[in-house]
């Protein structure tokens, strides 16, 4: 009887060390290159952000997990910064898409592209 016990313990035990939390996000080095970006907020601290982030996204899309909330909205925004609006606005819009809890702030930046394309003073 003892036996038996222990040989469905150490069956069950074996089984379940497989079983670990998994998140359904992949946040790699984004705490990391956020804060140097943060700490000194250089073009090159920002490319390097932004590089990870597009990274994050591509291997979010390639392993068929969820890019996380607010990643594409963060990526617009930067691509508002060097002036590429056509990016900035397919990420908002991407965004906007994924997470739908977040389309009145898209919307707000996405018509602040466009006021700054019809050349109104934006504050």
């Amino acid at each position: 009887m003892n036996r038996q016990y222990l040989i469905s313990a150490l069956v069950v035990a074996l089984l379940s060390s497989s079983c670990g939390p998994t998140s359904i996000y992949n946040y790699g080095r984004y705490s990391t290159t956020l804060y140097k970006y943060h700490k000194n907020d250089d073009a090159d601290n920002l490319q390097a952000h932004m590089d990870e982030l597009n990274r994050l996204i591509l291997l979010a899309q390639r392993s068929g997990k969820r890019v996380p909330p607010g990643m594409h909205g963060e990526l617009g925004y930067f691509y508002t910064l060097q002036q590429d609006l056509p990016s900035a606005e397919q990420h908002f819009r991407t965004e906007m898409q994924l997470y739908p809890e977040s389309q009145i702030f898209m919307q707000r930046m996405l018509d602040s592209i466009k006021d700054s394309q019809e050349g109104k003073n934006l504050e």
